[in-house]
C-alpha cells in the first residue's frame, strides 16, 4: 500500500484536506533559516496528534550555529509516535542515534542528475552516460551503511529521463523508497535569491534577518536555452516532472510526497 505524505512547511499553513494524506512533512530540507522554532514544532506535534497525521521533520544542511538548535528540536520530537527526521547531511544522521526518532535519508544526499540540460543532451549521450544520468545516486554499500545507522528509507526525485534503482537484492530488499511528486530539486545555494530580490543585493543568509518571504512567493525562470522553466523558491531551484507517477511505480516507491501547494 502506498502512503501519501504532503509537505507542510509552516504551522500557519492550513492542514491538508485530502483524506488520502496520512503524513505531514514539516519544516525545510533546503534552508537552515527555515528550521522551526521549538514552539512551532510543539504546535505541529499537537496538530498532527489531534487530526490523525503522522509527522516527519525536514532538516537541511546545518552550519555550526544551527546544530544546537536542531538538537533541541530532536529532544522535543524524540519519542513522538512514528516520528521521522529527514536528514540532508551525514552528521545529522550520526546525531540522531542519541534520540528515539527514525532517520530518513533525504534527497539531498543522493547524487541524482537533475539538471534540465540533460533533456537537450540525452539523445546524443552514449548508453553508459544515459545509465549514469538515470541512476538514483547511491550504491548498495551506502544502503548497508545507512542501515547500520538505523535508516531504512531513502527519498528520491523524479528525473527528466526516468530513474533507475541499481542495487543488489540484499540492499533493495531491506529499504523503502519515497518519491517526491511533480517537482525535482535541481540546485541549492547558501545565497537566498528571494531575499536578494527584496534586499537588492546578493549576501550570504547570515547577513540579514530572514522574513521567510519564500514561504509566500516563488519565481519562474525561463530561457530559450532551457527545455523547461525552473521554479525558484528561496535558495532552491526546482523543475517540474510530469511523469513522476510512472517513475514511482517503476522504482517501487511505497510513499509519495506531495508538494506544499498541490
Amino acid at each position: 500500500m502506498i502512503e501519501i505524505a504532503k509537505i507542510w512547511p509552516d504551522v500557519e499553513f492550513l492542514l491538508p484536506e485530502d483524506s488520502s494524506v496520512r503524513r505531514l512533512y514539516f519544516g525545510s530540507e533546503t534552508c537552515e533559516r527555515l528550521l522551526p522554532e521549538q514552539f512551532e514544532l510543539r504546535k505541529a506535534m499537537d496538530l498532527a496528534s489531534r487530526f490523525g497525521f503522522n509527522l516527519t521533520l525536514l532538516t537541511p544542511v546545518l552550519s555550526d550555529i544551527y546544530i544546537d538548535r536542531a538538537l533541541g528540536l530532536f529532544e522535543i520530537f524524540s519519542g513522538f509516535p512514528l516520528a521521522e527526521v529527514v536528514v540532508s547531511a551525514w552528521g545529522t544522521l550520526e546525531a540522531l542515534r542519541d534520540f528515539d526518532i527514525t532517520p530518513v535519508i533525504g534527497r539531498m544526499l543522493s547524487k541524482q542528475k537533475r539538471g534540465p540540460e540533460i533533456i537537450n543532451q540525452y539523445e546524443y549521450m552514449p548508453k553508459i552516460q544515459k545509465e549514469i544520468s538515470a541512476n538514483v545516486g547511491f550504491s548498495s554499500d551506502l544502503v548497508r551503511f545507512a542501515r547500520s545507522m538505523g535508516a531504512y528509507r531513502f527519498e528520491l526525485d523524479p528525473l527528466a529521463k526516468g530513474a533507475i534503482l541499481n542495487l543488489d537484492n540484499d540492499a533493495r530488499g531491506s529499504i523503502s523508497i519515497s518519491m517526491h511528486a511533480s517537482f525535482s530539486l535541481v540546485s541549492i545555494s547558501r545565497f537566498c535569491m528571494t531575499a536578494t530580490f527584496h534586499n537588492g543585493q546578493a549576501r550570504p543568509p547570515h547577513a540579514w534577518s530572514c522574513e521567510r518571504q519564500c514561504r509566500l512567493e516563488s519565481f519562474i525562470l525561463s530561457s530559450h536555452k532551457m527545455p523547461r522553466p525552473l521554479i525558484l523558491e528561496g535558495n532552491t531551484l526546482f523543475m517540474e516532472q510530469a511523469d513522476w507517477e510512472s517513475q514511482a511505480d517503476a522504482i517501487g516507491a511505497d510513499r509519495i510526497i506531495l508538494p506544499a501547494e498541490s
